[in-house]
């Protein structure tokens, strides 16, 4: 499902972007061992069943051998009416008679297939817009037919609403289901974060430098911090989706970052983690949001529920001096040391020095080149920062631009309409891509992720010329 509005004006224009239920389907994909079972039409799942497939990258459906039982996976050429030869996704493949008469007998045909057949850890049955009109009470029949396994149900994912509103809702419902299985422990005894809810948001909500401003800097925060111990500190990444762009890039900068300061990232909560991390998620110490727009709600409800503290990133961590405050506000949260992540952010920076001064050198650039970003307004105002503030470069609209950062539909879309004299360069933040593979995963987030920019920007830059 997409949400896609047009009009005769570039201003006013609105490339096709994600909608709510694509939220939700690819929050629940973001679990390893997951089961999606879309109860709708075919064709509110072709696209989420292919774009899924080539997300996660692994097999989903499995057949017991013959000769010994033993589960193996199927051939793609034998899949059947609830898969359409897709790994990913099957649906319920609702129809005019459904909608009247409606949708159990079909969903429990699926549920009873999906049990005998197909190896998961979680099944979640998510509605279509439609299908959720109907009245169906379909949670009691979910319990039925598979009263011992992990499983959820999602009623409704919105009308009209946005990705993130449709992701947000469903990790809270995910907690919510599974709260009986969660593991939580008794913070108590290991009180690195005082549980205070107050003193545990930062109000920023701006991106790029937040310590400029903040007025404090690195390192520095408002948040009181509990006793230290030996048990290791860890902390849960909330906010973060297998649809952003580079998902399993920004991860690994994650925990890289974190790791050089003595953190371990206990879950990766709806992008990446497995069951085994989702139910051990009330054991970190500290939640950590990444995006507000995804993750502030769900953060509300573990600190409500286990009383778990969590700090909400003043915006998104793109660019140097975004990564150090972030990094340094958790420290200070978790009284870690930052030190070695402080050396490796300068040795990053004294890098990306050298390559801009010898491109300055040469042509002036990236000094006053013009760039825009076509993106949520967490991107807008993160990498609007760090190529103002770090690059100097300078922010106009996307049909003047000679960098535009947006997804593969803007820059294509602007590329059609490209007049005149005005030629740039596109570079991705987000999904949909243009079909480059990543072969090595790449991040535009942290450290690393600030040095990629910078080759972008510079490589971009240079092919205008």
């Amino acid at each position: 499902m997409i949400n896609n509005c047009l009009s005769s004006t570039l201003d006013k224009r609105e490339c096709i972007r994600p909608d709510s239920l694509t939220g939700m389907i690819f929050a629940m994909e973001g679990i390893h061992g997951a089961m999606v079972l879309l109860n709708g039409p075919m064709g509110c799942k072709f696209y989420h069943s292919t774009t899924s497939q080539f997300l996660t990258m692994r097999p989903a459906l499995y057949l017991p051998e013959k000769s010994t039982g033993r589960k193996v996976p199927v051939d793609y050429n034998y899949l059947n009416d609830w898969f359409f030869r897709q790994p990913r996704v099957p649906s319920t493949s609702l129809d005019g008679q459904d909608y009247v008469y409606g949708t159990a007998e079909k969903v429990e045909a699926a549920l009873v297939y999906i049990r005998e057949h197909v190896s998961f850890d979680l099944l979640a049955v998510i509605n279509s817009p439609g299908a959720c009109l109907i009245g169906d009470h379909l949670q009691e029949l979910v319990k039925r037919i598979l009263p011992d396994r992990n499983c959820i149900m999602l009623e409704s994912p919105g009308f009209s609403m946005e990705f993130d509103n449709g992701y947000e809702d469903a990790v809270v419902e995910l907690l919510k289901q599974m709260g009986g299985k969660l593991k939580a422990r008794n913070l108590k005894e290991n009180p690195y974060v005082s549980p205070a809810a107050e003193n545990l948001l930062i109000p920023t909500e701006c991106g790029g430098s937040a310590a400029e401003q903040s007025g404090s800097a690195p390192g520095q925060s408002e948040i009181t911090v509990g006793e230290q111990n030996e048990r290791r500190k860890s902390v849960n990444l909330i906010g973060s989706s297998i649809w952003d762009r580079y998902a399993e890039g920004d991860r690994n900068e994650w925990k890289r970052m974190l790791g050089l300061c003595g953190i371990e990232v206990n879950c990766c909560l709806c992008s990446g983690n497995t069951m085994e991390e989702l139910l051990r998620i009330p054991e970190a110490d500290l939640n950590v949001v990444i995006d507000t727009a995804r993750g502030r709600a769900a953060a509300q409800y573990l600190q409500e529920t286990y009383g778990q503290p969590f700090y909400s990133c003043p915006g998104l961590p793109v660019g140097f001096a975004a990564a150090e405050r972030i990094i340094g506000d958790i420290c200070s949260l978790l009284q870690a040391e930052n030190k070695a992540f402080a050396e490796d952010s300068r040795r990053a920076r004294a890098v990306c020095y050298g390559k801009i001064r010898d491109i300055y050198d040469m042509c002036g650039l990236p000094n006053e080149a013009s760039f825009a970003v076509a993106g949520s307004e967490g991107q807008k105002r993160a990498f609007g920062s760090f190529l103002r503030s770090y690059l100097k470069m300078r922010e106009v609209p996307k049909e003047e631009a000679e960098l535009v950062f947006g997804d593969a539909n803007t820059i294509a879309q602007l590329k059609l309409l490209e007049k005149g004299n005005h030629v740039f360069c596109g570079i991705e933040i987000n999904n949909p891509g243009m079909g480059y593979t990543d072969v090595i995963p790449k991040t535009q987030m942290g450290v690393h992720g600030a040095m990629f920019l910078v080759e972008q920007v510079l490589n971009g830059l240079m092919s205008k010329l």
